[in-house]
């Protein structure tokens, strides 16, 4: 903090910001594409909206290059669609069976996992 504010009448406010995380782009040149295997992949986050930091904590990210995450985030193709809810179901499958190994019942990993991402994801199977 600046000497000025430490004398001042009227001190600046200490705010403590959380600083959102990035997946940043250090590894970029070494990562894949998932689909089309080509390199520069960036790591996209599942669970996207108030759940994307969420996604970077847990590691729920595939990687995709330009093409296929603009594909991902158009949502215009079917393929794509279904794509998106794959990911998500096998993230929510892993997660719930970590916690079902760890000692909590089913019904609890499937509360456990609503309160976090907001969203049963095994309704959606047909």
């Amino acid at each position: 903090m600046n000497d000025y504010y430490k004398s001042c009448g009227i001190p600046k406010p200490i705010t403590k910001k959380k600083h959102k995380k990035q997946n940043g782009y250090k590894n970029k040149p070494y990562r894949y594409c998932y689909y089309c295997k080509t390199n520069n992949a960036e790591c996209h986050e599942v669970f996207g909206g108030s759940s994307r930091q969420i996604s970077i904590d847990m590691g729920f990210q595939v990687n995709l290059c330009k093409n296929c995450h603009g594909g991902w985030h158009a949502q215009k193709e079917q393929i794509w669609i279904e794509r998106k809810k794959e990911w998500q179901l096998k993230y929510q499958l892993e997660y719930e069976a970590k916690l079902i190994e760890s000692g909590v019942s089913k019904k609890q990993a499937r509360e456990i996992w609503k309160s976090m991402i907001g969203k049963n994801h095994t309704d959606e199977i047909v």
